[in-house]
């Protein structure tokens, strides 16, 4: 049986257990070890990441990234540039708009001194500019959504803007249930679920929200969307990383309200 090992998470002046196995660990250690800058970050002797990691000059900020004409022909926005996008700050005075939900940042979202970019870099940014007008269609084939002859803005929200996957300090290693943990450790927090729960609340005119977090988590924000927030419809679908499979049986679009 594989060893577990106990990290300790130190977030909003609180600090917080979870478990790991001994070959994240070493992975941690190592990785530290051979990049001293990453100390600010990590206490080897404690096996503790430290509060610096989740500052909030860490949040990766939620962005609009395009908008998309009422008959889903045309996204409009830094078509086919999906290294830096021309963000620009997400405001409260949209027409309408789209909240694409994604559960935390990963590498891509940080650049190499591990300063925050935007949502859905790399793999996950390529795949949404790819499938989302497809996704939209067949959504609007389920609905009647689309029924209002305006444009849309797409919207991409993190309800948790750090990287809980902890990769930029294990050189991208990555282990699932660690980031899992590491997630629910920030979001039960009452601090992001209220901070979360504002910007949905706030947005003017939200009038479809699609959940793509990854599946370990996507409950966890369609229950919290469910009893804290009215809009509808609500949608749940897989991770963008995998829309690659939207014409197979893997890919998962499920109306929730």
């Amino acid at each position: 049986m594989e060893q577990k090992e106990i990290l300790t998470i130190q977030y909003n002046k609180n600090e917080n257990k979870i478990i790991c196995s001994n070959e994240f660990l070493s992975t941690l250690n190592d990785s530290v070890k051979k990049n001293l800058k990453l100390l600010k970050y990590y206490n080897i002797n404690q096996k503790k990441i430290l509060a610096a990691f989740f500052a909030s000059n860490k949040e990766v900020p939620n962005t609009l990234r395009y908008s998309v004409d009422n008959n889903l022909q045309t996204l409009i926005g830094n078509i086919g540039t999906i290294g830096f996008y021309n963000e620009s700050l997400i405001s409260n005075n949209f027409e309408r708009s789209i909240i694409i939900i994604l559960e935390s940042p990963h590498t891509d979202e940080y650049d190499s001194n591990f300063i925050p970019i935007a949502p859905a870099q790399g793999t996950t940014g390529i795949n949404i500019e790819t499938y989302l007008l497809k996704l939209l269609k067949l959504i609007k084939n389920q609905s009647d959504f689309f029924t209002q002859q305006t444009s849309l803005n797409i919207l991409i929200v993190n309800p948790v803007p750090f990287q809980t996957s902890l990769a930029y300090l294990t050189n991208g290693t990555k282990d699932d249930d660690v980031r899992d943990q590491v997630w629910r450790t920030i979001w039960h927090s009452e601090n992001y679920q209220r901070k979360f729960s504002e910007k949905v609340n706030n947005f003017n005119n939200i009038d479809l929200i699609i959940n793509a977090c990854t599946t370990n988590l996507k409950s966890e924000i369609t229950n919290f969307l469910i009893n804290n927030s009215n809009i509808s419809p609500i949608y749940e679908c897989s991770h963008p990383s995998s829309w690659h499979s939207f014409h197979t049986k893997n890919f998962n679009l499920i109306r929730i309200r």
